[in-house]
């Protein structure tokens, strides 16, 4: 796991970077069943995201919008839903 949190740093984009978190985050939700159809509890703020990433808060925001933007992801209310599971993967590379 450690290596695999090198690369998303190292090697990644601030995309891929944020894409991958998400990703990860919601398949551990989902592994507790705690999810809805709606979306997944997500208590982590842009800051949370920027410090997991290591990028600032700003950038984050901004991918954030373009995932929005993209119809990709809904966060808002302390939850997120994936919109388009498949496209987030390959932005993440997980796939």
């Amino acid at each position: 796991m450690a290596d695999e949190l090198a690369t998303n740093l190292g090697r990644r984009s601030a995309e891929e970077r944020v894409a991958y978190l998400l990703i990860y985050i919601v398949e551990q939700i989902k592994k507790r069943e705690v999810g809805r159809d709606h979306g997944y509890p997500f208590p982590l703020r842009q800051q949370h995201i920027a410090d997991m990433t290591g990028l600032t808060p700003v950038y984050v925001s901004r991918v954030i919008k373009i995932f929005r933007d993209s119809n990709l992801v809904e966060m808002e209310g302390g939850t997120v839903r994936i919109l388009n599971h498949p496209k987030l993967e390959r932005i993440g590379r997980l796939k």
